[in-house]
This record gives C-alpha cells, sequence and structure tokens, in this order.
C-alpha cells in the first residue's frame, strides 16, 4: 500500500509553491516528518482550492455505518471488460455509493515530498521527484462522516493508487499514488468540470521525472532526522539533470523530455546537497 509519505518542506514551501493561503485548520508539520495513517497531512481540497490545510489520513465514506480509515483507492485493482474504454473502467469504481459523492465534489490533492515502497523481501525505497520539484500533488477524495458514538462529523482523506511504472515496478511495487502535475492540480480540484475531463486525469505517472533509492528501517523510528533519509545504496536509476518539464496532456498520454543530462548513478551528487536540503527557486 502507498501509506507513508516524507515531508521535508516548510509550510511557506508548500504555500509559495501551490500559491495559496493558510487558514485556522492548516498546521505545521516538522521536517522531516512521516505522514501515515490516522497523521494530519497538508491537503488542498475541491471547496477551497486556494487554501491550504490540514486533514487526517484515513477515509470513511459518508454512508459508511462504521469507521473504514481506508488510505489507498486501488483503482487498478478493477480490471476493464471487453469492450470497455478506460472512462468506462473508471466509472464502474466511482459510481460506488462509497465513492460517487465524494469524486463529484469532495476531491482533494495532497502535498508530500516523497514516498516509501516495500519490495516483497521487505526492502524499503524512498520516492522522490527529479530536479528537487517539491512538495508535488497526488490525488485523493475526501469525506464528512458523522460518528454515530460522539454525534460529531470525522473528516478524512484516502489517495487514489494506478499502477506503477516501470522503475517501481522492478523494486515489486505493484501500484503507486496519483501524481498530478502542477498545471493539473486545478483541473482535478475545479468541481465544476465534467467527468469525461478529469478522470483521465488517473494514469499511472511516467518515471522519467522521478527517482529513488533504498533507505534504512530506521526511517520509521521515532525522531526522524535528515540521517534517516539518507541512501543505504545506489539510486534506482542515473539522475536527470535540468530535463525539460514533463508534460501531461490529461488524457493519459504524456510527453517526456527528448534530450536528457544524467549523473552515473554511481557517483555522488554533484550539486552537493541530497533532494531534501535544498529547495529549488520557486517560479
Amino acid at each position: 500500500m502507498c501509506e507513508n509519505f516524507v515531508i521535508v518542506s516548510s509550510q511557506g514551501q508548500a504555500l509559495a509553491r501551490y500559491s495559496l493561503r493558510s487558514n485556522e485548520f492548516c498546521f505545521p508539520i516538522h521536517s522531516p516528518s512521516i505522514i501515515s495513517g490516522g497523521d494530519k497531512a497538508w491537503v488542498i481540497t475541491s471547496r477551497s482550492p486556494d487554501t491550504l490545510q490540514s486533514m487526517k489520513f484515513g477515509y470513511t465514506s459518508e454512508v459508511s455505518q462504521k469507521r473504514i480509515d481506508m488510505l489507498n483507492l486501488r483503482t487498478e485493482e478493477v480490471d476493464r471488460d471487453d469492450n470497455e474504454d478506460e472512462y468506462d473502467r473508471l466509472m464502474r469504481i466511482f459510481t460506488k455509493p462509497d465513492f460517487a459523492a465524494a469524486l463529484h465534489s469532495f476531491r482533494c490533492v495532497v502535498l508530500i515530498d516523497a514516498f516509501l515502497v516495500s519490495s516483497p523481501d521487505n526492502s524499503n525505497y524512498l520516492i522522490h521527484m527529479q530536479n528537487k520539484e517539491r512538495p508535488f500533488a497526488i490525488a485523493g477524495i475526501y469525506a464528512n462522516w458523522l460518528n454515530p458514538e460522539t454525534n460529531l462529523y470525522e473528516t478524512g482523506f484516502c489517495i487514489l493508487t494506478a499502477a506503477s511504472n516501470p522503475m517501481l515496478r522492478r523494486v515489486g511495487a505493484e501500484h503507486m499514488p496519483v501524481i498530478l502535475t502542477p498545471q493539473n492540480v486545478s483541473k482535478w480540484l475545479d468541481i465544476r468540470l465534467e467527468r469525461r475531463v478529469y478522470l483521465p486525469l488517473i494514469h499511472t505517472f511516467p518515471d522519467d521525472l522521478m527517482n529513488g533509492y533504498p533507505v534504512s528501517g530506521k526511517i520509521f523510528s521515532p525522531g526522524l532526522t535528515n540521517d534517516n533519509l539518507q541512501p543505504t545504496g545506489q539510486k534506482l536509476k542515473p539522475d536527470q539533470v535540468n530535463a525539460a518539464k514533463h508534460q501531461d496532456t490529461g488524457t493519459g498520454d504524456q510527453t517526456t523530455p527528448v534530450i536528457r543530462q544524467y549523473r552515473s548513478h554511481k557517483e555522488k551528487n554533484q550539486s552537493g546537497t541530497p533532494w531534501f536540503e535544498s529547495h529549488r527557486s520557486l517560479e
């Protein structure tokens, strides 16, 4: 499951990157931190698309009679039927009562700096965007569930996942978060748009602008520090330096950079700082 996210950016960096304001429901997150089920994460909602706020990681549908706290809605688990296109496949998922209202009116994006995956042999890998592109956005839905025991509403989110890209499949990960390019964040959050406009955003993100490396299991220990984020082995592929920005058409088709410059993954980081210790200039 995609259930552990890494936060190293400050609240100010998140606000500046996505041109947001914060409200009284937005709380600082210690840097670095691991966000897991039940923790508060930074989200942007379709109801307040210009505001950064904090929300619990764990989704319970408004129609549920008991708490579920689902972390992942795994869209890749539903196979396409004969004579069915991708839109129809996704519609079979989101017309279910547990998700229909959320998809229509309660979409969100979650801002993270990296996520963690585990291989079948229980090795841990930290996955991040190249060129210090952080924080980045992943697609989610949220709901306001009425707790029958307290008669109070509880708000929580889950993230959407898609099939893994080739880089993640090589380490045994079967699924990955649905990653949204900056230009598609507003499209995912716009509840005025028709389904045929935003559903194609649910697809596997190509690995051209991603990288990762193995990390120690100590990354899950209390008192996380930057030392715990250091690699314990080689990167999953060579670094891509100053590549052209990824273009996402919103149709599931992506154009990727034609010219790439790589560093050998056996060399030390030539920039002098790892991805999590310096932040590129915001554009």
